[in-house]
């Protein structure tokens, strides 16, 4: 996943960033079998419930990781709404 790519995702607070991450993260030595989207999505929202970790502290976890890797800036207007991610 590029910068751009992120910042698309971000803005629209898609889970999309989380399978990337996967994806990135994925060790076919550790890890079996590879999940397609879809069955990340289902395995992750039951292995979720099952320990009682809250999905969006993932996403917003996942998010910091590529909040740093990128170096993105929150640009807000005066009253320190969102206006863009840089």
């Amino acid at each position: 996943m590029t910068k751009a790519e992120y910042i698309i995702f971000k803005k629209s607070n898609s889970f999309t960033i989380v399978y990337e991450y996967y994806l990135e993260n994925f060790n076919s030595d550790k890890h079996k079998p590879f999940l397609s989207f879809n069955n990340f999505f289902t395995y992750i929202s039951i292995w979720t419930r099952t320990h009682m970790i809250d999905l969006n502290l993932i996403f917003e976890k996942v998010c910091d990781k590529y909040d740093k890797k990128y170096n993105i800036i929150k640009l807000l207007d005066n009253q320190g709404v969102l206006i863009s991610y840089l």
